[in-house]
């Protein structure tokens, strides 16, 4: 489903104009440690619940 989605938004971008967003690595990036992920399905779609906690800074 996924690489249909990806397709569909490459040929008609102004019709599925969504793009898969990576929230573990965006929050990691973002300086967060992961506490906690769980992997969803939403119309046959990934998608990714993501409880992050901010680091100390030191």
């Amino acid at each position: 489903m996924l690489r249909l989605y990806e397709w569909l938004h490459e040929k008609f971008p102004q019709y599925i104009d969504c793009r898969p967003i990576y929230v573990e690595q965006s929050i990691r990036e973002a300086g967060f440690e992961i506490k906690y992920k769980e992997e969803v399905k939403l119309f046959g779609l990934p998608g990714e619940i993501v409880i992050g906690i901010k680091r100390d800074i030191q």
